[in-house]
């Protein structure tokens, strides 16, 4: 089928990133929250990775677990269906905010926030990319794309309600409205559904069924054009969310209120939303080939990184995540796409789970690293150099996949 109930599960793709993104992308508020609440200190001069161990984990642990956990939900996925493990994800995520709100140790936050709603967020995010092939083919481009525009919706959205909250009512009142805007996740969630099958499309699944298979298939990686694309992808994500987390304090630090600089990561969603539907639409034409342009907008991010430590004024941070923003909408809405082009329809539930698996390892240990590195220097931009050396080389490493 070419759309359908498929517009549908569309709409709960939407929903879904909406809310997961929308919050996991503006942590950088929660992050300044952590450090006033929790007593934690962005600077210690005496011990340099005392953030290392606290603030900054908690959010990376929450981040690194919504990939790291990819692998576990593509399987379930597999087996028990988008549905059901969309819905049990988003419960998850509700009971970690929930927990997270009556506790008064950063250590344990590390499993309420950080393990419970990362793999609350996994079991949500996936299945928002694992469903949409099995009702599009045609447009599946600009289907990935007006799913994954929800992200940049809901961080335009969940940053301000994010700010409002930890300003006025604080960290336990703000993780128990999260938890509500959650259940909205878990609720649209039971519109997931794949079309029904032709009675020989019943028999193959009915015999796939009983085939004897590893919960865990790393077999995808001995395709050597996914091994390239999987490493290319964990060096990009070491850097990737270094913006999200330390953005806003960078920011304060060069003299812009917090009003304004609270504002950035929502500009960037500006940016990604235009490019998720531009590039959706553009990518699906036949004439275009999607691995270039997956590399052209990485080798852009990189630029824009290492160019944002040139200025300190609202109008240059904005326009930096503007850009940024554009051809992260190409990076997400190719993200699955090209998965699919490489390892081929088959074997793109498992290639999915390796490639967010290598995704996770290195986006955890990117925003610590860039804490220690501030606390060691007292300067964030080394941080954003880094990182525009790892989109950069990223984009390098794709000349090898054929």
């Amino acid at each position: 089928p070419e759309g359908g109930w498929g517009w549908l599960v569309c709409l709960a793709g939407f929903i879904a990133q909406f809310t997961i993104l929308g919050i996991q992308n503006n942590t950088g508020i929660l992050y300044t929250t952590l450090l006033t609440e929790f007593k934690g200190n962005k600077g210690d001069t005496v011990n340099p990775i005392s953030r290392f161990l606290h603030a900054a984990w908690v959010l990376s642990i929450g981040l690194g677990m919504m990939f790291l956990f990819c692998p576990i939900t593509s399987a379930l996925c597999e087996r028990v269906g988008c549905r059901v493990v969309a819905v049990v994800g988003g419960l998850l995520g509700v009971l970690g905010f929930l927990l997270s709100s009556f506790v008064k140790d950063l250590y344990i936050l590390y499993v309420t926030f950080g393990v419970l709603w990362g793999i609350g967020s996994s079991m949500c995010y996936l299945p928002t990319l694992r469903a949409l092939p099995y009702w599009f083919r045609r447009r599946i481009s600009l289907t990935n794309g007006i799913v994954t525009a929800g992200s940049g919706f809901g961080t335009i959205a969940m940053g301000p309600l994010m700010q409002l909250t930890v300003t006025y009512l604080g960290w336990a009142h703000t993780t128990r409205i999260l938890a509500g805007v959650l259940l909205l996740c878990a609720i649209s969630a039971l519109l997931y559904r794949v079309p029904p099958k032709s009675p020989i499309e019943m028999k193959m699944a009915e015999e796939k069924r009983h085939e004897k298979r590893p919960f865990f298939d790393f077999a995808v990686l001995k395709n050597k054009a996914f091994l390239v694309w999987s490493v290319s992808l964990g060096i990009f994500m070491m850097g990737y969310f270094v913006p999200f987390v330390h953005l806003p304090a960078y920011a304060l630090e060069c003299g812009i209120p917090i009003s304004k600089s609270s504002t950035l990561v929502g500009m960037m969603s500006i940016g990604s939303t235009f490019g998720r539907l531009f590039f959706g639409k553009v990518c699906d034409h036949p004439k275009v080939n999607r691995l270039y342009i997956f590399q052209m907008a990485f080798l852009i991010i990189g630029i824009a990184h290492t160019l944002s430590t040139l200025t300190t004024s609202y109008v240059g941070f904005v326009l930096y995540m503007i850009v940024f923003g554009i051809f992260d909408g190409c990076f997400v809405v190719l993200l699955g796409v090209l998965c699919a082009d490489i390892v081929g329809l088959d074997k793109v539930a498992e290639g999915m789970g390796v490639q967010f698996f290598f995704m996770a390892i290195t986006c955890t240990a990117g925003p610590p690293l860039a804490g220690v590195i501030y606390d060691l220097s007292s300067s964030y931009q080394i941080a954003f150099y880094a990182a525009g050396a790892c989109a950069t080389l990223s984009c390098c490493l794709l000349f090898l996949v054929p």
